[in-house]
């Protein structure tokens, strides 16, 4: 009768254990450009988005790093042009125009899904 007590419920459990403790590194290290590369392709479709009747909108479209603590990387997609707000909402006399938001719309899966390839493939780039 052999020692099932010791025995292993499934093989491969050191290797998964080794995984998992180097699952904090591996995401600490593929996050930052995990979460730029999806800032990245929202500012583009933001941009692109953009009215251009006169091109100011979209040459002041901005990106840059808010924030890169040990668990949280954030991103800033914004416009300095003041009526941006005012073209993204609308007026009482004017329909909105919304460009951040339809990106966010359109391109919203496909920018989770470029953030989790890179995170699974882990190589961070």
């Amino acid at each position: 009768m052999s020692n099932r007590r010791n025995a292993p419920f499934f093989s491969g459990i050191k290797q998964a254990q080794s995984q998992l403790k180097n699952l904090p590194r591996n995401v600490k290290r593929t996050m930052p450009p995990a979460t730029e590369a999806g800032a990245d392709l929202f500012f583009d479709a933001a941009k692109s988005g953009a009215p251009a009747r006169t091109g100011r909108l979209r040459a002041g479209m901005g990106i840059k790093l808010e924030a890169n603590t040990g668990r949280a990387v954030t991103y800033a997609v914004f416009n300095t042009v003041f009526y941006s707000r005012f073209v993204e909402y609308g007026t009482i006399k004017m329909s909105a125009q919304p460009f951040m938001r339809k990106a966010a719309d359109q391109f919203g899966q496909q920018i989770f899904a470029v953030m989790r390839n890179i995170i699974t493939r882990g190589d961070g780039i």
